[in-house]
């Protein structure tokens, strides 16, 4: 069984994978991650004028 990440808003990495909550791929689908800018500790840069994750 594959450790997933049980609670997308609690601060915490619960599946040990080095990603918390909205930054976890498991909690991209939940309505508390909607917004690519919201609680996410993936990096983002503008590049002439694109946006790169």
């Amino acid at each position: 069984m594959i450790a997933q990440e049980t609670d997308c808003g609690n601060g915490l990495d619960d599946d040990n994978d080095g990603y918390i909550d909205c930054g976890d791929s498991d909690c991209y689908d939940e309505t508390t991650c909607e917004s690519a800018f919201s609680c996410t500790n993936t990096l983002y840069q503008v590049i002439s004028a694109t946006l790169f994750k």
